[in-house]
């Protein structure tokens, strides 16, 4: 696993999607395809999430933990029960709304946020999407062809207008601030400099204008909202299991804090290292998506054996499985943060714990027959309906993906790799750490692309990095990648703790009244107010508010059904399909929404001069810098450039990204712990004893102390998904 998803990365590195980067919305990061778009693309936006561009965003993310602190304190005080996937949901939709759009929408106190509604939006499943997803890896002309869209119109729209509104406020008020769509405007403003001065390099890279600022704030909303809200919501749910470990969580945070003078700063968080491998281990737990996928991009032979895998091939690796397997992870179903301790984590088999996937694309295609897998000695499932494959009861809502993929993990017992069907295109299941290394690094120039196709001009918000392939993706992780360096986040840490005293302050009202609290909802509240506040600037105010527009948005974007399965099945297996048939991925309503509210944001900043430390922020900085820039003789098709179309498209899958990953990682956490109360109670007295070191303030630094919350967060990242319709994948570009 390692040779394919490192060494053999030109071989891999395609997804499998298709995308039409003409589109507004749909040029969302991950979707581009063409091997000249995506290496510029990654370029220029990996340096927005460098270390330095993240610690400026600390303040958004303390201003957003402190609301989430007060949210819980609340109820704990009413004595009333907490669902804590919606407060991490809300959490979250304020820490991206503020850090990737610099907006307070302060859902806590307002659960109908249009924030909160959107998310839930852009996460409601349904078998349309489902085929949507698969038409757009298979068919993705017929797709183009009808019109179909990866996203609503309402949320396309929304996502559209909020970021174009966004960057022209705070063009013609000259605001800054300190979040993603700030970085992209200045990336545009780089990039258009670059094209007034007729600076151009030997590699041609794509430009960043709107449609691609706003594709890519769509995704960073898309991206930090739910899987946030997810990852919090299992980190509590495991930590309320594991008492003890709670408890020293908390004692390592005070001891971090009284070390930094009671501030959370951002070397503060850096220091609460029990609290990384809490997170380490719950991710390993519930890992952000099920499975890696990759599409084979040139011919190349698997290590040991005779077999060739062709150029086309679809691989698939099985993060659920692998991390949750007991010849990797002994005992894999109990809460241990202490794996991933300095003196453990080096024992832990490279290839087996990779929650965000692994290697550059980091978060096989023609068709095999059966007769020729079986003489190519590759062990495989035969379909029981050959049009439909091996996934079928998965696109139906028959069974889970998780369940699914352990049955496909099972079969092939004592095997490397082994070959299922989705639909008629053959995959190749990959088991084996080394071969997962080499899919993921090694071979990664084989394996960069992800097979997401998606039409650009049908889904304006699709313009993101985990749609976009090749140069153009290269371009625009190359652009982001700064956004979030230490100092980026450092700067959006007040607002994680401002969301995160609205959380404590909640639950503390429903501690107070004795009342149950539903911890994956509370979380995934939690998460839509940190999204919000971290990436869009707002006080969604989720916690507070059960009808915030913003949690609604989110419920939306996860909610599971039958047409969004066969949506999403369709767009990887058949996108020409789907675009004939003019499947969008994302709802009309959810794509008007982001576009409206992303657009009313960057206008208003520009025009009153306001500065944010938040994603938006920084996806406008970079804008503002490309249209200062100006790259003659080079096609505009090969370049990403950073325009409010893009702006929006990577804030939309921002707040999705942070959304549910981090409400279901935070929940499944809590219950955790709740399970296991020595491991609660070890956590409790880490966090305090790091919290004594920085002064009882939860500065950046303290927070970075708590280890021992980092292996919690580790252990349930490999116990569980938080998407489990998500999967990360690749495809090979002719040789």
């Amino acid at each position: 696993m390692a040779l394919y998803t490192t060494c053999e990365a030109c071989s891999g590195a395609f997804k499998g999607g298709s995308s039409d980067t003409e589109r507004a919305v749909d040029n969302l990061l991950a979707n581009l395809a063409c091997e000249p778009e995506e290496t510029p693309l990654k370029t220029k936006l990996s340096p927005v999430f460098s270390s330095g561009k993240l610690k400026a965003m600390l303040p958004q993310l303390s201003e957003c933990a402190d609301k989430l602190n007060k949210c819980v304190e609340k109820f704990v005080e009413a004595d009333e029960p907490l669902e804590i996937k919606k407060i991490m949901s809300k959490f979250s939709l304020d820490v991206v709304a503020s850090c990737a759009f610099g907006l307070n929408i302060n859902t806590m106190d307002n659960p109908d946020s249009i924030f909160v509604k959107l998310g839930e939006k852009v996460f409601q499943p349904s078998w349309k999407n489902r085929l949507k997803q698969t038409l757009t890896s298979q068919y993705p002309e017929v797709l183009r062809y009808l019109g179909w869209k990866s996203l609503p119109q309402r949320l396309e729209t929304f996502f559209i207008g909020l970021v174009k509104n966004t960057m022209a406020h705070r063009e013609q008020n000259n605001i800054v601030r300190n979040d993603f769509l700030q970085l992209l405007m200045e990336l545009k403003k780089q990039d258009m400099e670059n094209l007034n001065n007729g600076q151009v390099g030997e590699e041609k890279s794509m430009i960043m204008d709107d449609k691609l600022i706003t594709s890519n704030a769509f995704v960073f909303f898309v991206a930090g909202f739910d899987t946030a809200a997810s990852t919090l919501s299992y980190c509590m749910f495991e930590l309320s299991r594991n008492p003890d470990i709670q408890e020293e969580a908390y004692q390592h945070i005070l001891e971090v804090l009284d070390k930094h003078d009671g501030q959370l700063t951002y070397e503060a968080i850096k220091d609460m290292t029990l609290i990384s491998h809490i997170f380490a281990e719950t991710l390993r737990m519930y890992p952000p998506g099920v499975e890696v996928r990759r599409k084979v991009t040139r011919s190349c032979l698997i290590p040991d054996t005779a077999i060739t895998i062709p150029k086309g091939l679809r691989v698939a690796i099985p993060l659920y499985s692998l991390q949750n397997d007991p010849d990797y992870f002994p005992e894999p179903e109990k809460f241990k943060p202490e794996r991933f301790s300095k003196d453990n984590r080096d024992s832990i088999r490279k290839g087996t714990y990779m929650p965000f996937g692994d290697g550059p694309r980091m978060c096989i295609g023609k068709r095999f027959a059966k007769l020729e897998m079986r003489k190519k000695g590759v062990p495989y499932i035969k379909p029981k309906f050959p049009f439909l494959g091996n996934t079928y009861e998965v696109v139906f809502s028959l069974k889970a993906v998780i369940d699914k993929q352990l049955e496909f993990y099972n079969h092939f017992d004592g095997q490397r790799f082994g070959g299922i069907f989705s639909f008629k295109a053959p995959i190749l299941f990959i088991k084996d750490p080394e071969l997962v290394e080499s899919v993921l690094i090694k071979d990664f120039t084989s394996f960069y692309n992800r097979g997401m196709k998606v039409d650009l001009k049908l889904d304006p918000l699709s313009a993101h990095l985990v749609n976009l392939e090749d140069k153009q993706w290269k371009s625009l992780r190359q652009k982001l990648t700064p956004t979030f360096s230490s100092g980026k986040l450092k700067g959006m840490h007040q607002q994680l703790v401002d969301c995160s005293e609205a959380l404590v302050e909640y639950i503390c009202n429903h501690v107070e009244k004795s009342e149950p609290i539903e911890a994956r909802e509370v979380m995934a509240k939690f998460s839509t107010d940190v999204i919000g506040s971290c990436a869009f600037g707002l006080n969604t105010n989720a916690l507070k508010d059960p009808d915030s527009e913003f949690r609604k948005m989110g419920k939306k974007i996860f909610q599971p059904s039958f047409k969004t399965r066969l949506r999403f099945a369709m767009r990887v297996q058949y996108p020409q399909l789907v675009s004939l048939l003019r499947w969008k991925g994302i709802s009309e309503t959810l794509q008007k929404f982001f576009t409206s509210l992303l657009n009313t944001t960057m206008e208003f900043r520009e025009k009153n001069n306001v500065f944010r430390n938040d994603f938006v922020q920084l996806l406008m900085e970079l804008k503002k810098q490309e249209s200062e820039k100006k790259i003659n003789g080079v096609p505009e098709t090969d370049h990403i450039i950073i325009d409010d179309s893009v702006i929006v498209s990577n804030a939309f899958v921002f707040f999705v990204a942070g959304f549910e990953t981090t409400a279901s990682t935070l929940g499944f956490c809590l219950y955790e712990l709740s399970l296991h109360q020595d491991v609660q109670e070890q956590a409790y007295q880490h966090i305090l004893s790091v919290l004594k070191k920085h002064g009882g303030e939860i500065t950046y630094d303290a927070v970075k102390e708590m280890t021992f919350l980092n292996q919690i967060f580790a252990g349930n990242y490999s116990s569980a998904s938080s998407l489990n319709t998500n999967s990360l994948g690749g495809i090979c570009p002719p040789v």
